[in-house]
This record gives C-alpha cells, sequence and structure tokens, in this order.
C-alpha cells in the first residue's frame, strides 16, 4: 500500500491519498481506521507524507500500518529530516547546505527578495508540515508502535527488492533534505 500517493501513483501498488487526484488513486484518512483486514499488506511505502500529521495522528497512522501489515512485512517512510534543516543554520556551510539554500529560495520561495536561511527552515515548518521529525523521534514513534528492525536507507535504496527505486521525489535537493526509515512487524505478533 502506498500511503499519500498525491498525483504520484506507484504501478503495482495499492495508491491511496486523503484527497486523490487521480482514478488510480483510493481515498483514504489516515487519521480513522484503515478500512482494511488486520494482515492484509506485505509492504507500506510513504513519501514525504507524515509531517504533514501531528505527532499523534503520526502515531495513530503508524499503529494502523503496524495493524494492517502482515506479520515479517516492512514499512518504509521518507520524510525531511529536522536535524538537516537545522543544520542549515550552521556558521560554516557546506557546499550542499549552500546549494540546497539558494535552491530552495530560488524554487520555493523566488518572491521573498531576502536571501536567508532562517526563511528555508520556517518554509520547511510551515508549508503544511505539522510535525518534522528528526531520526531519533521517526524511530522511537515506530518503535512505539511494535515495529522492528528499523534501519535507515539512502534514497531508492534497500536490502528489500520491492522497496528499491520508490521515492518519486529523488532529485538533488530532496536526497539532501530526506531521511527514510524501514521496519518490519515482528514474524510472530503477540496479542
Amino acid at each position: 500500500m502506498h500511503v499519500g500517493a498525491g498525483g504520484k501513483s506507484l504501478k503495482g501498488w495499492l495508491n491511496t491519498d486523503f484527497a486523490p487526484i487521480s482514478l488510480s488513486v483510493v481515498p483514504l484518512d489516515i487519521t480513522k481506521p484503515f478500512p482494511f483486514s488486520a494482515e492484509t499488506f506485505h509492504y507500506i511505502y510513504s513519501e514525504h507524507m507524515i509531517e504533514h500529521l501531528s505527532y499523534n495522528n503520526g502515531i495513530f497512522m503508524l499503529r494502523e500500518c503496524f495493524r494492517v501489515l502482515r506479520p515479517a512485512g516492512r514499512i518504509r517512510i521518507a520524510t525531511p529530516d529536522l536535524r538537516v534543516i537545522v543544520g542549515l543554520f550552521a556558521a560554516e556551510k557546506t557546499s550542499e547546505q549552500r546549494r540546497y539554500i539558494q535552491s530552495m529560495l530560488d524554487n520555493s520561495l523566488p518572491k521573498l527578495g531576502v536571501r536567508h536561511e532562517c526563511f528555508v527552515l520556517n518554509y520547511m515548518v510551515h508549508n503544511g508540515h505539522e510535525f518534522v521529525y528528526d531520526a531519533e523521534t521517526l524511530q522511537s514513534a515506530i518503535e512505539s508502535c511494535g515495529f522492528c528492525n528499523v534501519r535507515f536507507c539512502r534514497t531508492s535504496e534497500s536490502d528489500e527488492m520491492h522497496l528499491r527505486g520508490l521515492e518519486t521525489r529523488a532529485d538533488q535537493d530532496n536526497r539532501f533534505e530526506t531521511m527514510i526509515l524501514e521496519a518490519s512487524k515482528p514474524k510472530l505478533v503477540s496479542q
């Protein structure tokens, strides 16, 4: 299941979104119980969606993902990394940080007229985002829902064939700001 597909459907996946803009996407309100039986899916993928939920709604969504995943099923979450965004305030910036700031100001905030990383941070936090995670908080959240074998991956990479090459926002800026977490549902879940 692809949660939060927007207009980017993945071939061979059940693509879902709160407000589908395509007939290939099924409506799904992730703040309510999913209309699927327990242990329905082998894989769940979500890209740049969980940050648009409050922390509590994010936990609810992760619990529902856990419920509908089969034992040993895998989840893959791609989301902006708060530490990377906050790192833009470093006194000494890497060339990648400078390029990202410039790209955000040019592409996302072109009419602003002000050239400062403060505007990039505010854009990242207030552009429909409700809770932006760092790696530790995302890992803690997913483990609190029962997931195990948590690992962080690079864009489009996975040791699971079905989870490789999924990112539709894999341009240079998204590779810089995005963290990707994969986790499994235990093979045996105690009731």
